[in-house]
């Protein structure tokens, strides 16, 4: 049975207007000239998720494709900071739309170049959920890069929560997620990837009961760097 459809106001790239406004504005802020000229790296960049979303108590999956968005900076390949919006459109399925906002600072612990390297880092995940709760905590992250050919490379990332707030009749929320792909820049400017994510939710129900969620699918994006 599908949880009771909870109506709420929300923009196209997520519940929480002042999220997706400070996102988008620092990006757009990191792009200026005077940034490009001094120690700092970043992109801002627009996404497709095509994802599937399932949970223990309904039977098969849903398909929730829909567009996201992420804004990052690199001060002198050490320090990053990044922001991300990733959406599953569940409206016309008697659920909620899920949207995963996270802020994470990261610190490479080794670069070779740009496009090799491995990072770690620590955030924050802020969860609309698809019955119409929401859920935040820490993550912890792991990233890395590995050149291929050129402006060809491989990426792949993976965060865990281990503690976020109860949601409703949900406790002990944890979860995890990952994302591997191809990314390619055909200019100097012009960034395109494809790629593969999962983000899985564990909880206990009001009974206690382990319950799992889990959405999944293919990604496509693009984005101006500097």
């Amino acid at each position: 049975m599908h949880p009771r459809k909870i109506s709420r106001s929300r923009f196209a790239l997520g519940t929480r207007p002042w999220a997706a406004a400070i996102l988008v504005l620092s990006g757009l802020w990191f792009a200026t000239p005077s940034w490009a000229l001094g120690p700092a790296d970043g992109e801002i960049g627009l996404l497709w998720w095509s994802n599937d979303f399932s949970i223990d108590v309904s039977e098969g999956e849903t398909e929730g494709g829909a567009f996201g968005g992420h804004a990052e900076v690199w001060w002198d390949d050490a320090w990053g900071l990044k922001g991300s919006l990733y959406r599953s459109d569940l409206e016309d399925t008697g659920f909620e739309s899920t949207d995963h906002l996270s802020i994470d600072v990261k610190r490479r612990l080794f670069s070779l170049t740009d496009n090799s390297f491995v990072a770690v880092g620590l955030g924050w995940e802020d969860i609309d959920l698809e019955d119409g709760t929401d859920s935040s905590g820490a993550r912890l992250l792991l990233e890395g890069r590995v050149g291929v050919l050129g402006t060809l490379y491989l990426y792949g990332q993976t965060a865990w929560f281990p503690s976020l707030d109860d949601a409703g009749q949900r406790t002990d929320l944890n979860g995890n997620e990952y994302e591997a792909g191809l990314s390619y820049d055909p200019f100097p400017f012009l960034s395109l990837r494809a790629g593969y994510r999962r983000f899985k939710l564990d909880f206990d129900d009001s009974t206690g009961t382990g319950i799992s969620s889990e959405t999944r699918g293919f990604i496509f994006g693009a984005g101006l760097h500097w």
